[in-house]
């Protein structure tokens, strides 16, 4: 269930699968203005989560519309990323690109900022995982983005909330076949 911000009001559409575990709430500001917070659980320890989260050079591989992420520059906790996505609705697709200042604290989040302001004129979030070893972790994904380039804000809208969720989905996945894999 996807939960859209409509003037200020939330209402539910139907959408691919986030179950009872995981949510997606998207606020739209206008003119290409989005903030997202998603989240999902995961019954698994927290340096897999972390592991998931911070493999970057194999990211193309398990975030479907994930077409490069490449480390730029690294120092201690703090990284230069540049990613290359694309993102599809309909018969719609988009290449969009940002460098990413990252900074980790690890096993506890990431927070992220595009500094190359490409496609964005600002986007920044984080990734935190949260909870203890008496039971599932939480993933929390926040995302504030506004972006350069045009499109018809209708389909801008669902298709940054489709890729949003799509993402969640993915790394949660992930996630789960590493932690099915290290049982083996």
């Amino acid at each position: 269930m996807l939960i859209v911000v409509l003037a200020g009001l939330p209402v539910r559409v139907p959408s691919e699968p986030l179950p009872a575990d995981g949510s997606l709430m998207l606020e739209d500001f206008g003119r290409g203005d989005y903030a997202v917070e998603g989240h999902f659980l995961v019954p698994v320890a927290r340096p897999i989560v972390w592991q998931v989260l911070t493999d970057y050079a194999h990211m193309p591989k398990f975030i479907s519309s994930m077409r490069r992420c490449t480390v730029e520059h690294r120092d201690d906790d703090h990284l230069v990323l540049k990613q290359e996505a694309e993102g599809h609705l309909y018969f719609f697709s988009r290449t969009i690109e940002v460098e990413l200042s990252v900074i980790e604290m690890p096993m506890t989040q990431i927070t992220f900022e595009d500094i190359g302001n490409k496609d964005f004129v600002s986007y920044q979030g984080s990734w935190e995982i949260r909870g203890n070893n008496q039971g599932p972790l939480e993933v929390i994904y926040r995302l504030n983005a506004k972006r350069k380039f045009s499109a018809p804000g209708f389909l801008a809208k669902a298709a940054f909330a489709k890729n949003v969720e799509s993402l969640l989905n993915e790394v949660r996945t992930e996630i789960v076949r590493r932690q099915e894999r290290k049982a083996v």
